[in-house]
Order: structure tokens, then C-alpha cells, then sequence
């Protein structure tokens, strides 16, 4: 028996890597972070941190290049010019939230990546969403009554983005006892939303909207201008054009929760600088080992 993550994937996937993940049964799902298929070479999974062979009756699948075929012509329905504009990032979403991304030679003009040719490796990124993991953060959402201005930083891998999407959530649903507020999500790479089709794939709260594949800074100007958000949320923060768009929202009275990539707060500083980080977040939270929280730094009580 399928569950809903097979259901939304099952149309993508070759033949045999269905057949080997079912004979892992249902529970492979809920641990499964992503399938990678690679031509010629042994399909591999990601399942609760640990990389390991796909195998079917105890045998490893080795990939050829109609296998890889397959995804791309079952992801663009054929026609890789529809989804020119999303694969030249590497990746298209699918429903569900799932992506799936494709690494080939690269067609340029004056303009850039125009898309992807020769495509060899597909890895494919399963969404789970974990609802309520940031309820250890309910009491740092709030100054008094003012959505605190936040920065999430860790280790790739150790879960910013699964916090953030939880808490577009609960503001955006209503939480310590305040009702819902609006909250305006900078998806630059729609990895917190996962829009497919027009429509967010998480939960990301009633009074949530989205800019899905804006670059950041024009994705906040835009939802300045024209959404009156009470709060801007936004993925890997990372370089001085974000600071100064963050900033511009301050200016204009809306709060910024934000992540970045980060192994300690020393780290963070080598990056940024205190001074900007000091300008822009009222408290800078450490995570460790998937969302778990390491330390929590506070401007009010000049931890930096």
C-alpha cells in the first residue's frame, strides 16, 4: 500500500527503483531525505542521515541514461523549454514539495544559464514537513508585542529551513496567545513554501504569502510595496545585498526572520560582521543535530 510521498513520486521514478523501494516497505518514507540516479552508476539513497545503496533482491541497481530519461520526461511532460526559467536553477518542484534536481552541461548566453543540457544526474529531495518543531522557539517570536527580528544559523543540513516554514506556520496561524499576522515569505529558492502550481505544498499558516524564485532583495521589495506584510521571512541570507534589503525593511516596520549557514557565532561574525548582524537581529539562534538549539544570543543583553 502507497503512502503520499509514493504517490507523489511513484510517476517519476524508473521501474526497478520503485520495486526496490517497496521492498522496504512503508516505513523507508518517513525516514527517505532523497534518491539519487546517476548514469552508469549504483542508485543511492539518503534515509535518516545515512547514505547507503538502493538494492533490489539484495542487489545493487546500477542507473543507465533512459533512467535518468525518464524523470526529465516525466518532470517537464517532454517539453524542457516549460520549464526552462525554473531548470536553468538546477531544480524543478513538483507536487507535493518534493524537488527534483538535474545536473548536466550547461547552455549560456549573454545572459546567463539558459538551461541544461546532456542532463546525467537527477537527485530527487523529499519534502517532510515536521510540524511544531519550533515550539521551543514560541518565546523568542515576541518582544512584548513586536515580532522579534531573528536570525536562525547552522551547519548545511541542520535544519534552518524545516524551523522557518514552522514558523511562517504558527504566526501565520496565531501563536502566544496573538492572532494571525501576515506573513510575507522571499522563497528565492522555494525550499520553505515549495509553491507548485500556484500553490504552497507546506503548511506555511492562513495568513502566509508567498514570492516564490525572486531573487530576495526584489522579492522583499515587492511584498513592501504591494503586500503589507507584518513580518518578511526569508531562506540563507548571504551576502551584503541582503543586509541592506532586511534593513530596508526594518525601516519600514516590518519584522525579518531570516537563516543563514553558519558552524558557531564566530563563525557568523567572519561573515558578516557584528556590526550588521547587530543592525539587522534582535537575537541570533544557534541550531545543532537537525533543529535541536545550541545557544541563543540577545542584543538586549549584549551577548553580541
Amino acid at each position: 500500500m502507497k503512502n503520499k510521498i509514493s504517490e507523489e513520486l511513484f510517476a517519476y521514478l524508473p521501474d526497478l527503483v520503485k520495486a526496490a523501494l517497496n521492498q522496504r516497505g512503508n516505513q523507508i518514507w518517513d525516514k527517505l531525505c532523497e534518491i539519487r540516479i546517476t548514469a552508469e552508476k549504483p542508485v543511492m539513497i539518503e534515509a535518516a542521515g545515512k547514505l547507503d545503496f538502493l538494492k533490489y533482491d539484495g542487489r545493487k541497481i546500477i542507473a543507465v541514461r533512459e533512467n535518468v530519461q525518464k524523470i526529465v520526461d516525466s518532470v517537464t511532460n517532454g517539453s524542457m523549454y516549460s520549464v526552462n526559467e525554473t531548470i536553468k536553477n538546477g531544480f524543478v518542484t513538483v507536487r507535493g514539495g518534493h524537488r527534483i534536481g538535474f545536473c548536466g552541461t550547461a547552455v549560456t548566453d549573454d545572459s546567463g544559464v539558459r538551461h541544461i543540457k546532456n542532463i546525467s544526474s537527477v537527485c530527487i529531495r523529499i519534502s517532510h514537513q515536521v510540524n511544531g518543531c519550533a515550539l521551543t522557539l514560541v518565546n523568542e517570536l515576541y518582544i512584548n508585542e513586536h515580532i522579534s527580528d531573528i536570525l536562525i544559523a547552522s551547519p548545511p543540513g541542520g535544519g534552518k529551513t524545516t524551523m522557518l516554514r514552522d514558523i511562517c506556520r504558527m504566526l501565520g496561524n496565531g501563536i502566544c496567545g496573538f492572532g494571525p499576522v501576515k506573513v510575507g515569505i522571499a522563497d528565492e529558492r522555494n525550499e520553505i513554501a515549495a509553491v507548485y502550481m500556484g500553490v504552497a505544498q507546506n503548511d506555511i499558516g492562513t495568513a502566509a504569502f508567498v514570492c516564490d524564485g525572486y531573487e530576495k532583495t526584489s522579492a522583499i521589495q515587492m511584498m513592501l510595496r504591494s503586500m503589507t506584510p507584518d513580518v518578511i521571512v526569508t531562506d540563507e541570507i548571504g551576502n551584503e545585498t541582503d543586509f541592506k534589503a532586511i534593513q530596508n525593511a526594518k525601516r519600514s516596520g516590518v519584522s525579518v526572520i531570516a537563516s543563514a549557514h553558519a558552524y558557531s557565532f564566530d563563525d557568523l561574525c567572519f561573515k558578516y560582521s557584528k556590526e550588521m548582524l547587530t543592525k539587522c537581529f534582535d537575537k541570533i539562534i544557534l541550531l545543532k543535530n537537525k533543529g535541536q538549539i545550541d545557544k541563543i544570543y540577545r542584543r538586549e543583553n549584549h551577548d553580541y
